[in-house]
């Protein structure tokens, strides 16, 4: 007996979602576990929703957005706070996120000659979703930069401090520029009471 697709959809999205849920109780280091875990149950789960007519390029075509949801939804969660009232909203907003790429790769896979509206709100939503991992992965990626960022600022500013107070100040023009450009962009984030020393 078939099962109808609206009913795969639901099963892979419930699935996916309590995969989720389940992952955010662990920290960080167990992310590599994670997303292994997520990209291989996702594109299973994606499979499992539209085994029908899935040729050639489809194969990789169909399969990219559900998994790079799945793993920019993973990483971008552990850049809130670990409670409950964070962690409901989050998983919902993914659980509706996910149906609706299924549904858009669905639109894809059956055929785009048959309804051109049906085209276009496909193409919609996944542009949408598109646009939202693009968010996320650019989110991450900062947080990621701006911690490297950060200590690489505390320790070439310590370092400069002590060529300064030995007269030895050794560094070439161009890297003193360099220097001090990124000190200035870390005294951005300080927080500070006059526009002023803002400027500064």
């Amino acid at each position: 007996m078939m099962i109808e697709k609206r009913i795969r959809f639901v099963i892979s999205t419930i699935g996916l979602t309590l995969l989720l849920l389940i992952s955010t109780f662990f920290f960080f280091d167990k992310a590599s576990l994670f997303i292994s875990l997520l990209i291989l149950v996702s594109y299973g789960a994606t499979f499992f929703s539209l085994y029908e007519g899935i040729e050639k390029i489809e194969w990789y075509m169909l399969f990219l957005m559900p998994v790079l949801l799945s793993v920019a939804m993973y990483l971008f969660y552990f850049l809130f706070p670990v409670r409950w009232l964070t962690r409901i909203p989050f998983i919902l907003i993914y659980s509706i996120s996910m149906y609706a790429v299924l549904l858009s790769s669905n639109i894809f896979n059956v055929g785009v000659e048959k309804n051109l509206q049906l085209y276009r709100a496909g193409f919609s939503v996944n542009y949408f979703i598109q646009t939202m991992v693009f968010f996320l992965f650019g989110n991450v990626l900062a947080s990621f930069v701006f911690f490297h960022l950060r200590c690489h600022f505390n320790c070439t500013g310590v370092s400069a401090l002590i060529c300064m107070c030995e007269k030895r100040f050794s560094i070439m023009p161009g890297s003193r520029l360099c220097l001090w450009v990124r000190e200035a962009y870390f005294c951005h984030f300080y927080p500070c009471r006059s526009q002023f020393l803002r400027l500064l």
